[in-house]
């Protein structure tokens, strides 16, 4: 429960949409830092997000992917029927590293999984804004 609490939480609206906006998005940052990888600067994203929450569109934009994992109608994608590359990161705090080895059961054959050390959840930015300095020696 702990990496996963919060999509409870958000099922229950309007508290969630306060709770989110409260002190200038500490919970929304708090979840960022998380997720993401040790160093990631996450203080635009986690701008446009809170953006993304209090803007016209509002919940249904930030939260409505969350809000349809228990609807009844949610769609089922199955599995892929092409090879896919599916890229996570060791240190997500939102989806363990342990998973990787159920997702690869799901995927095509032909794919490819690769984990990455340094990378936290949100993998494109995490990736690009975390790479470790080269070393030489």
């Amino acid at each position: 429960m702990n990496r996963s609490w919060y999509v409870f939480l958000i099922q229950i609206a309007p508290l969630a949409e306060r709770l989110l906006a409260a002190d200038d998005g500490a919970l929304v940052d708090r979840l960022w830092a998380d997720w993401t990888s040790p160093g990631y600067a996450r203080a635009d994203d986690v701008k446009a997000w809170l953006a993304a929450l209090l803007g016209p569109a509002g919940p249904s934009l930030a939260l409505g992917h969350y809000r349809s994992l228990f609807a009844a109608y949610a769609p089922s994608f199955g599995s892929p029927s092409c090879p896919t590359p599916y890229l996570h990161g060791r240190r997500d705090g939102c989806i363990g590293a342990e998973l990787v080895e159920v997702a690869e059961l799901d995927l095509a054959e032909g794919s490819r999984i690769v984990m990455i050390d340094y990378a936290g959840c949100l993998s494109a930015g995490s990736i690009l804004k975390c790479r470790p300095e080269p070393t030489t020696g």
